[in-house]
C-alpha cells in the first residue's frame, strides 16, 4: 500500500510538471493573439469524443477551448486530463488554422473586387 509521503511527492510532481506546461500553453496563445486571426477552427473529434479550437472566448478573448460532450471550455479552465489529451490536438489545429485563413483570405480578395466593381458603377 502507497503511504501518503509517497502520495504527497506524486501529487508535488503532477503539479509541478502541470504548471509548466500550462505556461507553455499561455505563451502559445499569446503567440496566436499577436497573430490576430480572428478565426474559430476546431479539429476533428478523436476517439474520446475530445476537439481542440482556437475561439473568441466569453471573456472576448481568442484562445483555445476544449469541446466535449458539447461542452466548451477554455484551454487553461478544463480538466488536467482533457488538458493533457488536447495537446496531440495542437498540430493538426494549427493546419487548420492556416489552411481557414488562406481560403479566407482567397474569398475577402474576391470580395474586395466586387465591391470595387459597384463603387465604379456608382462613380462612373
Amino acid at each position: 500500500m502507497t503511504n501518503i509521503q509517497d502520495i504527497t511527492i506524486a501529487s508535488i510532481k503532477l503539479n509541478k510538471t502541470s504548471k509548466n506546461l500550462k505556461e507553455k500553453i499561455s505563451e502559445l496563445e499569446s503567440i496566436l493573439k499577436k497573430l490576430n486571426f480572428g478565426i474559430e477552427v476546431w479539429t476533428p473529434q478523436d476517439k474520446t469524443g475530445l476537439e481542440l479550437g482556437y475561439i473568441k472566448i466569453s471573456s472576448g478573448n481568442w484562445g483555445l477551448a476544449i469541446r466535449k460532450d458539447d461542452k466548451v471550455m477554455s484551454f487553461s479552465n478544463s480538466p488536467r486530463l482533457l488538458r493533457v489529451l488536447g495537446i496531440d490536438h495542437i498540430p493538426v489545429l494549427l493546419s487548420i488554422l492556416y489552411d481557414t485563413s488562406m481560403e479566407l483570405e482567397d474569398n475577402i480578395n474576391s470580395k474586395l473586387i466586387t465591391v470595387e466593381k459597384v463603387i465604379n458603377m456608382l462613380t462612373d
